[in-house]
């Protein structure tokens, strides 16, 4: 399981088409949260604004997504909220409990 952590301010996407598209700082894994009440598709464009793919992120929902620092992203609703994010390594555990 990989974990991740917040490393820029969290903003809306402020656009529905490429031309509002956010490279999100030029980061190449990118936090994004859907706030609307509804279904979104988020798009992936590169850097000559060409789609290259799209996917939908239910209401409410989070992930996570690793792409290419160019890549531009844009959402159907503006009520999508992203931020940068790095990979963090997960810290170890010890048991040290005597019961």
């Amino acid at each position: 399981m990989s974990l991740y952590q917040i490393t820029g301010p969290i903003t809306t996407i402020g656009g529905t088409a490429v031309g509002n598209a956010t490279t999100v700082g030029n980061a190449s894994i990118v936090y994004i949260n859907n706030q609307h009440t509804d279904t979104v598709t988020i798009t992936i464009a590169d850097s000559a604004d060409a789609t290259i793919g799209s996917f939908k992120l239910k209401e409410e929902e989070t992930i996570f997504l690793a792409k290419q620092s160019s890549h531009q992203l844009f959402a159907s609703n503006t009520a999508v909220e992203y931020s940068a994010a790095a990979a963090v390594a997960p810290m170890a555990w010890g048991r040290t409990s005597t019961f």
